[in-house]
């Protein structure tokens, strides 16, 4: 394993990601604890004016969240502080990927609510799909969206694209629950 880097090391080696080669930030993600800090770090870099940092940093983050680690409520809530300034779709993809492994604080909800709103109308396909997914799995949490996800995934249902539907019939089924 390689040593941890230090901040600017790993905010100019994410600046070198190239946005389609993911091997550098494999390399990263096993050299970097996700300890807390290393974990606000990338919130804070979410919504980075480069698009290498931005769709670098929330997929290492996702990545780190997949293997377990967890945001703790006041980075959660860093992260929605973010979450309108992220530009890059790849960002915009990754953190919506990573809702079912968010726990929401309320006072936080109403943003992420109008993050994943706003990928439902997206260009992409798969920030679309992902989008979907992720206000229904906020919807599970928070009852007082539940009318609208009903009436997002019927929109979802209906979507043009075929990944958006085979997400969302993916979701139903209980298979990513």
């Amino acid at each position: 394993m390689t040593p941890p880097l230090e901040r600017d090391e790993l905010r100019a080696a994410l600046a070198r990601f190239d946005g389609r080669d993911t091997a550098p930030l494999e390399r990263l993600l096993d050299s970097q604890a996700p300890t807390p800090t290393h974990l606000r770090t990338l919130v804070g870099w979410v919504d980075a004016d480069e698009r290498s940092v931005s769709s670098g940093a929330s997929w290492l983050l996702r990545k780190h969240l997949e293997g377990g680690a967890r945001l703790t409520p006041a980075a959660t809530t860093r992260l929605a502080e973010h979450l309108s300034a992220i530009s890059d779709s790849w960002a915009r993809l990754h953190i919506c990927q990573s809702m079912a492994l968010l726990d929401v604080p309320a006072e936080v909800v109403d943003a992420f609510a109008e993050f994943l709103r706003t990928g439902t109308k997206s260009q992409h396909t798969f920030e679309r799909a992902w989008a979907y997914d992720g206000f229904a799995r906020l919807a599970r949490r928070h009852a007082h969206l539940a009318a609208e996800s009903s009436v997002l995934l019927q929109r979802g249902a209906a979507d043009p694209a075929a990944s958006v539907r085979a997400r969302l019939r993916r979701l139903a089924s209980g298979r990513d629950a």
